[in-house]
């Protein structure tokens, strides 16, 4: 059993140990390439923080395990081939979720225009393929194609969530939502969509309980 990012964390382990440790407590198999990519994008979050409003937290440290980690504990829930980051901010979980996953096109969404810069920026230097970034409000927001996979963290609360997401989303497609606390049950409808399930995610170095909300369109 690997050594747990938090413990890691506190007995001064390498910041890209803790990414590796926390990715195998994951479950996943990510390439030495793919490691590289994540700590080049924790960086680029540390130095420009200030400057795009990206994030409180000050230490790579902190970047890895409330950011880094907590985006890829959703990976495993993800489906299909298109997904949309809504509300993406710095590009959590768009981001590592699309460096994790590099055979899905991912569109990082938000109306802010200093963030989308920054994704602009580091997309070009990391060279990531496989993501699009878009500058616009979600209720304006008008894609070629319907999404298989919508996801949120921390946007804002189920329905308007569910409201903002159903007009993009494919008929077989899903809602993922990660909270720190959800009130709402399985089995609840909001603008069309089902919740059929609320699962727990256990994060590598964050204690506090977190869990993953996942609807569907009403059958």
């Amino acid at each position: 059993m690997p050594e747990s990012a938090c413990q890691a964390h506190a007995c001064g382990i390498e910041p890209r140990a803790v990414l590796q440790q926390g990715c195998q407590q994951l479950e996943l198999g990510l390439r030495a390439s793919q490691l590289d990519d994540l700590m080049k994008y924790a960086n680029a979050l540390i130095k420009w923080r200030r400057v795009y409003n990206l994030i409180g937290a000050r230490s790579l440290g902190e970047v890895i395990t409330r950011h880094l980690l907590d985006s890829l504990s959703v990976v495993s829930a993800v489906s299909g081939h298109r997904l949309l980051d809504m509300g993406s901010g710095a590009g959590l979980p768009g981001v590592p979720v699309a460096i994790a996953l590099p055979d899905i096109h991912v569109v990082l969404l938000d109306a802010n225009a200093k963030r989308t810069r920054f994704l602009e920026h580091a997309v070009h230097t990391l060279q990531l393929n496989n993501i699009e970034v878009v500058r616009e409000r979600a209720e304006n927001y008008n894609p070629p194609q319907r999404f298989d996979c919508i996801v949120s963290r921390a946007l804002c609360g189920w329905a308007r969530f569910a409201a903002l997401a159903e007009p993009h989303l494919s008929e077989t497609g899903q809602l993922l939502a990660m909270k720190g606390r959800f009130e709402e049950q399985t089995g609840e409808v909001e603008h069309g969509v089902k919740i059929v399930a609320v699962t727990t995610l256990s994060v590598p170095g964050i204690p506090g309980k977190r869990c993953l909300v996942r609807g569907v369109r009403r059958g």
